[in-house]
């Protein structure tokens, strides 16, 4: 690690590493990285291709870029922002198939009787080294930049191979006509081709594992129309100003966060949270950037534009998440650092072993020694981690989660525990009107009504829910006053209406609204008092209801064999309401309690197994730090969502038990896999040394089973994670398409 430069502060910076292969590639890379004095840190990632380093200012790109290039590879910066994600893709499909048809062509040749007569080996030699400088050329620059390095990989193990079988045929061509020396040109060629049709399916699916992140980065169209003093003008999306009016035409994607100010009609938000009905916008409401405008043309206010927009920043967090190592993955790279190593020595080991003791001939112990070589390539090794991850992450991005630590995927996997804050997260996060109980001759439609009438203008939240329990505009109101301490009075329709406590009443409760009062009350709801001419005339009863998916979230998690619970900072009763409306028993619901109260509760849970706590006030961020795995609302509080690892884009808590179910099974994924690619090699390696494979088809056999492991990790990696089948239920009215905002997903806030 490099030393930190006195003076200096800690800046980070992302780039592309190009002509990385492998895993041990982008190992080789970061201890490059690393070495560098003044470099704090530094990780890469070799499915993306991409760096992140951390170091002081005085670290310059040359530096790094540098070192890079001492290791074999190069840089190319990128802009910050939404990441220009590159996987890496060694070869394309048409080098692959270039290599597959030469290949075919050579092993006719070789094995064919009447075509190798015909042949030759000038031919078989020819067909060989157009493999290797063709659709083999970047294999061999692999090689040669590891051997500059002074390390080894894949390319390095098969190039050693290839060379090893054209070297020992060269006597060959010495007399053509002799057919009864041995050549191992075929060898040779199949060993490259083999890499390169490996590589290119590894690449086919690294671009599947990264494929989410892809839909997200081009969600955003790259253009917009603007609506200027001399008319609507095209631009580019980044070169709209914060103010400026954009036209979004029906089905068109929106370009920018904005503001509607003029249109209404209905948004798809499913690229931004996962969200898959769509949502009415209308003025005064926020359309994210990538969301699918309705049938009706929208006219937006620019808020945010650029790479400060939502969904770029979304993209930004899952980029770095992917640079993120669980430890799973850190111990897989320290067998894997030392495998390459070690496989060397067993070759030539094994090369002394057949020659002398043994007494093979020099060509048969060269490719039982090659053999060594290529079939203990630690590539499925490398692999199985990252491609396993990535997937998972992408799985998750699609069902509206952000993942900022792919360490937190690891621990989701081993949850036992769900703790769950109340307000806000199990209900809505604000009151709704739940009662009415008519003292008198009305309807509890002419009743909420005439009190909607008062509050059309107050911000008291019970207000809110007034208005909305109304449904629709409430009849006017005349000198509407506010009486201090206990509520609001007016004239409605020429009744003099009060809304309020009993400290608007000038004479005691009679027995009816008293009882009614008191019954709402023990309920753990808020009453208010409405009057009519000075007489009681109704009572109402406000609670912050349930969200609607919260009670199948609560049952569907049960069912998985995770525990429940509710830590709230709200009152007794309505805790234990809401809890027993959502199907929490009393001893799962703990209330009254402060931040360090939430934490006491997490850390004594935790005895029990890993706690996962889903939260969004301020109050929560504590608790979600000492949890195993915090899990924010994203619609809450910027404190909160920085405080946790993972995020939910929307507001539906059936997603947090698809959450834990994708980590489990990512994490069985990479165990698996992990599992086979020491049980491969483990099994391989003795039945190469002892010359069971030369018998059975030599290096090739060798390149094809070391190809194979490779291509089935990842395989098995992208196929591990299920298809998105969106939740269907019905939406919560309190955040129907609720969209976060850049300051609640933690960044630029």
């Amino acid at each position: 690690m490099g030393a930190h430069n006195v003076g200096g502060l800690p800046h980070e910076r992302q780039f592309v590493v190009e002509g990385m292969t492998c895993a041990a590639c982008a190992r080789r890379v970061e201890r490059a990285l690393q070495r560098v004095p003044g470099v704090l840190d530094a990780s890469v990632d070799p499915v993306c291709g991409r760096a992140r380093v951390r170091a002081d200012e005085s670290v310059l790109d040359v530096d790094l870029g540098a070192a890079i290039t001492r290791s074999g590879y190069s840089m190319r910066p990128i802009a910050p922002g939404p990441p220009a994600i590159d996987p890496v893709r060694a070869v394309g499909p048409r080098r692959a198939l270039d290599a597959v048809l030469l290949a075919g062509a050579l092993v006719a040749f070789a094995m064919v009787p009447s075509l190798r007569a015909l042949g030759g080996p000038w031919l078989e030699a020819l067909l060989a080294i157009c493999i290797m400088l063709g659709p083999g050329l970047p294999v061999l620059r692999g090689a040669a930049r590891a051997v500059r390095a002074g390390t080894a990989n894949a390319d390095v193990l098969v190039t050693l191979g290839a060379l090893a079988a054209l070297g020992l045929s060269a006597p060959a061509l010495v007399d053509a006509r002799d057919d009864s020396r041995p050549r191992w040109f075929e060898t040779a060629g199949v060993l490259v081709a083999l890499l390169v049709v490996g590589r290119a399916l590894e690449g086919r699916a690294r671009d599947r594992a990264t494929a989410a992140l892809y839909e997200l980065l081009y969600a955003r169209p790259p253009r917009a129309t603007v609506l200027r003093d001399a008319g609507p003008v095209e631009v580019y999306a980044h070169q709209v100003r914060v103010g400026e009016r954009v036209h979004v035409r029906a089905h068109e994607r929106v370009p920018v966060d904005g503001r509607v100010v003029e249109g209404r009609g209905e948004v798809d938000l499913s690229a931004v949270n996962g969200e898959s009905a769509p949502v009415p916008r209308g003025p005064g409401d926020e359309v994210p950037a990538g969301a699918i405008n309705g049938g009706s043309p929208l006219i937006l206010e620019a808020v945010r534009v650029g790479t400060q927009t939502t969904i770029a920043q979304i993209a930004s967090l899952v980029a770095a998440a992917q640079l993120d190592r669980p430890a799973i993955q850190r111990l897989a790279d320290r067998v894997s650092a030392r495998f390459v190593p070690a496989v060397v020595l067993v070759a030539l080991g094994t090369f002394a072993l057949w020659a002398g003791p043994l007494g093979a001939d020099f060509g048969r112990a060269a490719m039982i020694a090659t053999s060594v070589l290529v079939v203990a390539c630690p590539c499925a090794l490398g692999l199985a981690t990252p491609l396993a991850l990535h997937v998972a992450n992408g799985a998750l991005l699609r069902r509206g989660v952000i993942v900022r630590e792919a360490a937190a995927i690891e621990r989701a996997a081993t949850v036992r525990t769900v703790l769950f804050d109340k307000t806000g997260t199990l209900s809505r996060g604000r009151p709704e009107l739940v009662d009415v109980v008519v003292l008198d001759d009305a309807s509890p439609r002419e009743v909420v009504r005439a009190a909607a009438a008062l509050e059309v203008a107050s911000p008291h939240p019970l207000a809110g829910a007034l208005l909305r329990a109304a449904g629709g505009p409430p009849p006017g109101a005349e000198r509407v006053e506010s009486v201090p301490g206990a509520g609001v009075r007016g004239c409605v329709d020429g009744r003099w209406i009060a809304v309020g406590s009993e400290a608007l009443l000038e004479a005691p409760l009679d027995d009816a609204p008293a009882r009614a009062l008191a019954s709402i009350r023990a309920e753990g709801r808020t009453a208010a008092l409405v009057l009519r001419d000075g007489r009681p005339w109704a009572v109402l009863g406000f609670a912050d209801v349930p969200r609607e998916q919260a009670a199948e979230a609560i049952a569907k998690l049960r069912a998985m064999g995770i525990a429940v619970g509710m830590v709230s900072g709200d009152h007794e009763a309505p805790a234990r309401a809401l809890g027993r409306a959502v199907g929490l028993l009393p001893e799962e619901i703990v209330a009254s309690c402060s931040p360090t109260d939430k934490v006491r509760v997490v850390r004594g849970r935790a005895a029990a197994g890993p706690v996962a706590f889903v939260g969004d006030g301020i109050n929560d961020a504590p608790a979600l730090a000492a949890a195993s795995v915090g899990i924010a609302m994203a619609t809450g509080v910027a404190p909160a969502v920085r405080a946790a690892p993972m995020s939910l884009l929307r507001t539906d808590l059936r997603v947090i038990a698809e959450v834990l179910t994708l980590c489990r099974r990512a994490m069985r994924t990479v165990r698996i896999n992990l599992f086979w690619a020491f049980a491969y090699n483990v099994a391989m390696v003795p039945l190469a040394a002892t010359g069971l494979l030369e018998e059975l088809g030599g290096p090739m056999l060798a390149a094809a089973a070391m190809t194979l492991s490779s291509v089935s990790v990842a395989m098995a990696s992208f196929f591990a994670a299920p298809r998105h089948r969106p939740l269907r239920g019905p939406s919560d009215p309190a955040h129907s398409g609720a969209s976060p905002t850049p300051e609640n997903i933690g960044e630029g806030g």
